[in-house]
C-alpha cells in the first residue's frame, strides 16, 4: 500500500467510497474535489481495486494536466488526445495524434498501462475495434524467427508507408536484409537486421546519421493508421451501396460517394477515415478497449 492510500484510507469518506465501488454502487457522485484532489482520488482507488481506470473531462487542457498529477502520483497514466478528420480530398495530412491514439489503445490492450485520459470528445470518436489492432499488430524479437513470412505487405496492410529512407513515423524502409521501421506512436525508428527469416540484431537507430543507438530484446509493432482498408474493392462497393440508398436532399451527395466509389476500386483513395463505418463490422470507441474499467466523468 503507498503512502497515498494508507492516508485516504484514514478518512471515513473514502472508505464509504471504496465500499460502495466494492458493492458496485453505481454511479458515484464525489463532489468537492480539486484538480489534485481527484488525481490523488483516480490514483488510490484504482491501485487498491487493481484495476485501469478511463478519466473523462470535459476539455483536452484539463485531461494534460491531469494525466501529469496522475504520473507524478506514480501511475502509469497516458493521455488520448481527439483525432482531427480529413472529410475534404488532400494529399497529406499530419497522422501524430492518430498515431498516439494508436499507441494509447495497443497499451490499453497488452496490459501496459493503468490510467487513461481523454475530453469527451477524443473518448467518443470512432476507433478500430480492440479485436483488429491484435490481428494487425507486430512482435518482434531478437534472435526469433519473424512472425510473418512477408514483413513488407504486413506493414502495408498495417497502414505503413513504404518509402527508400523512412523520415518520420508510419514509415518503413527495405534493403536487402535490413528493415527500417518508424513505429506508429514511437520517438526512434527500429532496424531489423535478418538472418534469413531470423532477427539477428533489433535496434534503434538515428534518423538524421542513420546510425544504429540503442539495442532492444523486443519491440511491439501497432497499426499505423485507424482506418484500414484490407480490401478496396469490397470498400468500393460498400460506397456504391451507400450511394444508391440516398434519397430526398441526401442524393446531393451520391456524386462525390461515386467519384470516392472509382478511386476506391483503382485503389488510390485518400481520406478512408470518413468511411471508417464501412471498414469495420462493428463501430467502437476508446470504451470498448476497457470494457471493465473504473469510469470517473471529470
Amino acid at each position: 500500500m503507498s503512502l497515498l492510500t494508507e492516508g485516504l484510507s484514514r478518512s471515513q469518506t473514502y472508505e464509504s467510497i471504496k465500499k460502495a465501488i466494492a458493492n458496485k454502487q453505481f454511479p458515484l457522485n464525489i463532489t468537492g474535489l480539486g484538480a489534485i484532489h481527484k488525481a490523488m482520488m483516480v490514483a488510490a482507488l484504482s491501485e487498491q481495486f487493481q484495476k485501469t481506470s478511463l478519466v473523462i473531462t470535459s476539455e483536452e487542457a484539463e485531461a494534460i494536466k491531469l494525466t501529469e498529477d496522475l504520473n507524478a502520483l506514480g501511475r502509469n497514466a497516458l493521455f488520448y488526445p481527439a483525432r482531427e478528420f480529413s472529410l475534404r480530398a488532400i494529399e497529406y495530412g499530419s497522422p501524430e495524434y492518430e498515431q498516439q491514439r494508436l499507441s494509447v489503445l495497443s497499451q490499453l490492450v497488452f496490459g501496459e498501462c493503468d490510467c487513461v485520459v481523454a475530453c469527451i470528445d477524443a473518448a467518443t470518436q470512432y476507433t478500430l475495434p480492440p479485436e483488429t489492432l491484435k490481428q494487425y499488430t507486430l512482435q518482434l524479437e531478437d534472435g526469433k524467427p519473424l512472425p510473418v513470412k512477408d514483413i513488407p505487405g504486413a506493414l502495408v496492410a498495417a497502414g505503413y508507408e513504404r518509402c527508400e529512407q523512412i523520415e518520420g513515423a508510419g514509415q518503413f524502409a527495405v534493403r536487402g536484409g535490413i528493415v527500417d521501421i518508424f513505429p506508429a506512436g514511437a520517438e526512434n525508428p527500429v532496424r531489423l537486421e535478418l538472418w534469413g527469416d531470423t532477427i539477428d540484431t533489433l535496434s534503434e537507430f538515428d534518423v538524421l546519421s542513420q546510425r544504429r543507438t540503442n539495442a532492444l530484446k523486443s519491440i511491439t509493432i501497432t497499426p499505423s493508421s485507424e482506418h484500414l482498408v484490407s480490401d478496396y474493392g469490397k470498400l468500393s462497393e460498400a460506397i456504391e451501396k451507400t450511394a444508391e440508398s440516398l434519397k430526398g436532399k441526401a442524393s446531393q451527395a451520391k456524386e462525390a460517394l461515386l467519384s470516392d466509389a472509382n478511386r476506391a476500386s483503382l485503389g488510390i483513395l485518400q481520406n478512408t477515415d470518413k468511411y471508417l463505418s464501412l471498414l469495420y463490422p462493428r463501430l467502437c470507441t476508446l470504451m470498448d478497449y476497457v470494457p471493465e474499467a473504473l469510469l470517473w466523468v471529470s
